[in-house]
């Protein structure tokens, strides 16, 4: 009985946040979500060398480091010499923030997906498996690390909501 008092409580407010109160303000700074379509977000590529503009998580196998780079993918880093690390390779692997790796295989997620990778021979990595469905899809509903603003809200039928970027709104329905 407890949980269904909550749940619908949940659902209350989450309905309340995307209606506008009297005394909005019709135009205002806010954000705004950026889609893209689940086939997009499948596709697993490797490409050479590239800066290195948002990290993540590391984790050292071998002779090598991968550094996450948060939602675009994994660099793949030459520490043969540690002195002197060696960017050789990026594996482009939309939404992945997280890195595991045992036996040739490394583990991220691909969106919702977890995905095991063969690095055997990590200049040509191949997909092994695809278990879809493991993990939650965060930022969703709500703009990240905002304390109170206002935002377009998501349309779940425009696909995936994969970042959010700050820009002038009219009329915004939602506020956080």
């Amino acid at each position: 009985m407890k949980i269904h008092y909550l749940f619908g409580l949940l659902i209350c407010a989450c309905m309340a946040s995307c209606y506008p109160n009297e005394g909005d303000p019709i135009e205002t700074t806010g954000f705004r979500p950026i889609y893209a379509s689940r086939d997009s977000i499948d596709v697993i590529t490797v490409s050479g060398p590239r800066p290195t503009v948002e990290t993540g998580k590391i984790y050292a196998y071998k002779q090598l480091l991968f550094q996450n780079e948060v939602n675009k993918g994994i660099h793949v880093i030459s520490i043969a010499d540690p002195k002197n690390p060696v960017k050789m390779a990026f594996y482009k692997i939309p939404l992945s923030t997280e890195i595991s790796i045992k036996n040739d295989h490394l583990y991220t997620n691909n969106g919702k997906d977890l995905v095991v990778i063969s690095i055997a021979k990590y200049m040509n990595p191949v997909l092994v498996k695809r278990l879809p469905n493991m993990f939650p899809f965060v930022n969703q509903e709500f703009p990240p690390n905002t304390t109170f603003s206002y935002f377009d809200c998501p349309d779940p039928a425009k696909g995936y909501v994969i970042r959010w970027e700050q820009v002038r709104l009219y009329q915004p329905k939602c506020r956080k």
